[in-house]
């Protein structure tokens, strides 16, 4: 085969490809992420699957169709959540349709532009301009890293949570991650959290009828903004939890078989993994981060309705003392509390007769047992 048959082979190998990667979004995904992962790409069946949920939005986005949903997404660490919905997706959008003007936030404002500039850093790759010369041309007074535009009308900003957007107006609208373990801790920046959600995010909207917004996250709090969310009519959820449990929480449920031996991504996160998370998070956050199912108030396991109260204990004898220890050593704001609860069995049941509540350091705490315990 001569020079010019092996160029023209060569060109028509590359209009293939910007014709399949513009028709796929997972396409895109597969042929760009080495653009900004220089880590080998491992393929899940849920990669493809969210990848043709968003594809569905961003079509109906380049038409003006009307939205009939919002969408929230939720599964656990390390599934490769951000990198598909808010780095990709963004910049696939702009290939079929570069007048779309998109927002993204993220619990930190340094992590939503780290977002943001790796969408910009695919757009303007050797790859991505090898396919699709001159598609994309950043104005130069517009090419930020916090907000940048295109010349045909495109737009990308990005903010933290509780960020300034109140001059912003976007297309598609991206909440990757509102909160952080550590802020779901804290009841004012969960609520700040959930206001920026609920009522900053929610009037961003080019067009509330077409625009749509798009929340992925793993569940820190039963009352987070994921949380909030899903109680909406006009959203859609899909939820994968990291393992199938006795929660049945995976949505939709069909997509339970697609798990293999009841786990969602058996390369990445198999029972050895899980089982180290679990030890190194505690059953609380495991639940939320991992299982997508973060302890409600009235408890999963123990119920309110299920505890009475009492005034005077019970006459007779008493069959047994029990106390329980809940231990943490650390006094910082985020750190857990020490309990320790003191109980009387009889025969009609168990009686909560003391608790010890306080944050306190190792000696404090054993202190406080041998007290406790001569009581």
């Amino acid at each position: 085969m001569n020079r010019d048959n092996l160029e023209l082979l060569f060109l028509a190998k590359l209009e293939k490809k910007a014709r399949d990667c513009k028709k796929s979004f997972f396409e895109f995904l597969k042929y760009f992420w080495d653009t900004i992962v220089p880590d080998p790409l491992v393929l899940n069946w849920h990669m493809e699957y969210m990848c043709n949920e968003l594809q569905e939005i961003g079509i109906r986005l380049q038409k003006r169709e009307k939205n009939p949903y919002d969408l929230v997404i939720n599964v656990p660490p390390g599934t490769t959540k951000s990198t598909i919905v808010t780095i990709m997706w963004p910049a696939w959008l702009w290939l079929i349709d570069p007048t779309l003007r998109g927002l993204n936030t993220s619990y930190s404002g340094d992590v939503a532009m780290e977002h943001a500039v790796k969408s910009r850093d695919v757009l303007k790759s050797d790859k991505f301009q090898e396919l699709y010369p001159e598609h994309i041309i950043f104005k130069w007074d517009q090419d930020n890293k916090s907000r940048y535009e295109n010349t045909k009308g495109g737009s990308r900003a990005c903010a933290g949570t509780g960020g300034r957007v109140t001059s912003k107006h976007a297309h598609f609208i991206i909440e990757d991650d509102p909160i952080s373990p550590k802020m779901a801790v804290s009841e004012v920046q969960l609520k700040t959290a959930n206001d920026f959600s609920v009522k900053t995010l929610s009037t961003r909207k080019v067009d509330k009828a077409v625009s749509v917004r798009v929340l992925v996250m793993q569940r820190l709090h039963e009352d987070d903004p994921a949380g909030r969310k899903i109680k909406q009519s006009r959203v859609r959820h899909i939820c994968l939890p990291a393992e199938i449990t006795e929660l049945d929480n995976v949505r939709p449920r069909e997509l339970e078989k697609k798990y293999t031996n009841g786990l969602l991504d058996p390369i990445r996160m198999d029972r050895h993994v899980l089982k180290t998370f679990r030890q190194e998070l505690g059953s609380t956050e495991y639940a939320g981060q991992f299982l997508q199912s973060p302890r409600a108030a009235e408890g999963n396991i123990l119920k309110r309705e299920w505890w009475k109260f009492y005034d005077v204990l019970p006459p007779g004898n008493i069959q047994r003392i029990i106390q329980s220890y809940d231990t943490a050593f650390k006094k910082a704001d985020h750190n857990d509390f020490c309990a320790i609860t003191t109980w009387k069995e009889y025969p009609e049941g168990f009686y909560l007769v003391d608790l010890w509540h306080k944050k306190v350091n190792y000696p404090e705490l054993k202190a406080q047992a041998h007290i406790l315990g001569r009581e």
